[in-house]
């Protein structure tokens, strides 16, 4: 699972997904590695709302890691979860939206969802599935797969846009 840091040139900061949190999750830790902390982040830009992209989201007692942050999701993504889905994935969800209550936006496919980050449809893996591209960059979660893990990226991706 890859988390991105982006850092606008106004020093707003951007993470896109934010990992499994827990025991199995070092995302806050490479964070603070680069000097990164949770109440520093502005914005968080989700992919989708799978476990492995949302998990980072919330802290041991299911409270909202990072304070100031709005969470941004498309809104088919968003849909999707409102319907009742059950399970575990569902669950987890359900507390994410909770914790961060109004602080959680929608974006519709084609919106510029941040000054120079444009949302574009990759739905398929899941209803709202989104890419987010920038004049430089195009970030995707879970487009792609790696069969083995000896493709798995150990790294914290940092970008500065």
């Amino acid at each position: 699972m890859n988390v991105f840091l982006l850092k606008r040139g106004d020093g707003k900061i951007i993470l896109v997904d934010a990992g499994n949190g827990g025991k199995r999750g070092g995302m806050l830790r490479k964070l603070e590695q680069s000097g990164v902390f949770p109440e520093s982040v502005d914005f968080i830009l989700l992919t989708h709302m799978h476990g492995d992209h949302i998990g980072g989201l919330l802290g041991k007692h299911g409270e909202a890691v990072f304070s100031r942050a709005l969470v941004y999701v498309s809104m088919p993504e968003w849909e999707f979860w409102q319907n009742g889905t059950v399970g575990l994935q569902g669950k987890q969800v359900r507390k994410v939206l909770h914790a961060y209550g109004s602080r959680v936006r929608t974006f519709r496919f084609g919106e510029e969802v941040l000054p120079g980050i444009k949302a574009l449809d990759a739905s398929g893996h899941t209803p709202g599935h989104t890419v987010f591209e920038t004049d430089s960059l195009l970030i995707v979660g879970d487009l792609l797969h790696a069969a083995g893990s000896r493709f798995r990226v150990r790294r914290f991706a940092r970008f500065t846009i």
